[in-house]
C-alpha cells in the first residue's frame, strides 16, 4: 500500500516538531515570560504549519 502524500507531511511536521520544539519553546518562553502561553504558541505554530 502506498503511502499517501498527506501521511508523508503530517510525517515531515512530526519530525520538525520532534527536533525543534524545545528550542522554540524556550524562545517562546523567553519573549512571553509565561510557560503556558509558550505552549500553547508552539503547538498553535505547528498546528498551522500541519494544516498547510
Amino acid at each position: 500500500m502506498a503511502r499517501t502524500e498527506t501521511a508523508d507531511v503530517q510525517d515531515a511536521v512530526a519530525a520538525l516538531y520532534r527536533e525543534h520544539r524545545m528550542a522554540l519553546l524556550r524562545l517562546a518562553i523567553f519573549l512571553t515570560d509565561d510557560r503556558a502561553t509558550a505552549e500553547e504558541l508552539v503547538q498553535d505554530a505547528f498546528a498551522a504549519l500541519q494544516r498547510r
